[in-house]
């Protein structure tokens, strides 16, 4: 993306009165940072189905939104990137890794039009943690692409697992909270020493977010 458009969309973001967005904008923006970067690494085409799923969602969550038009535009924009990065997989290398990076900086815009910054994760709830852990699994399966720091990466992680683990433990001795911790214990074992198995870590994280957006915040 030409350096001139973002300057004049930071501009545009700089000039209009922002307003906290509800947690549920933050999970789809979070959501398809994670469904292109599983793309980015993997090619399975799914994934992008499951970006294009989401924008129903975020119309909606803009709808009321008094710079919804804007956030419209950005969105659109979005989706201009993440047509660069399925034609950049193709061929690979450089053109993947400019098109994956104008695609997170495009998508990094939105995150401008929070008043307050969001929550910190041992005070943010199960699901919103459990959202930043498979974004931060995403971005870890690709950190050369991504410029990223291993070592950093695999600190938060960690950090941020040992927050989850605690979350699940107070969850209720019902036979709702013994399933969930069940899959965060599947989810745990796809990790690897060489690198987080991304189909099933990815569906086990789905399977949670759906029980705990069916039974409420945790």
């Amino acid at each position: 993306m030409h350096r001139l458009v973002l300057s004049l969309l930071l501009s545009l973001l700089a000039s209009l009165p922002t307003a906290a967005l509800a947690d549920d904008f933050d999970a789809t923006l979070q959501a398809a940072q994670r469904y292109l970067l599983l793309y980015s690494a993997t090619g399975d085409e799914r994934f992008l189905k499951r970006l294009e799923r989401l924008d129903e969602a975020f119309q909606g969550q803009v709808a009321e939104q008094h710079n919804g038009e804007t956030l419209q535009d950005i969105w659109s924009l979005y989706g201009e990137t993440v047509a660069q990065v399925e034609s950049g997989y193709e061929q690979s290398g450089p053109a993947l890794r400019e098109a994956l990076a104008q695609a997170l900086e495009v998508s990094a815009l939105l995150q401008e039009f929070r008043l307050q910054p969001g929550a910190a994760p041992g005070d943010a709830t199960l699901a919103a943690n459990l959202q930043r852990l498979a974004l931060l699994q995403a971005k870890r399966a690709n950190h050369r692409l991504l410029g990223e720091d291993t070592d950093t990466l695999r600190e938060a992680i960690a950090d941020l697992q040992q927050t989850i683990e605690t979350q699940f433990a107070a969850l209720p001795a019902s036979v709702e909270g013994e399933a969930m911790r069940a899959r965060w214990r599947y989810l745990r074992l796809t990790e690897r020493p060489a690198g987080t198995l991304l189909y099933p870590f990815n569906a086990q994280v789905e399977y949670l977010l759906e029980k705990l957006g069916e039974n409420g915040p945790a």
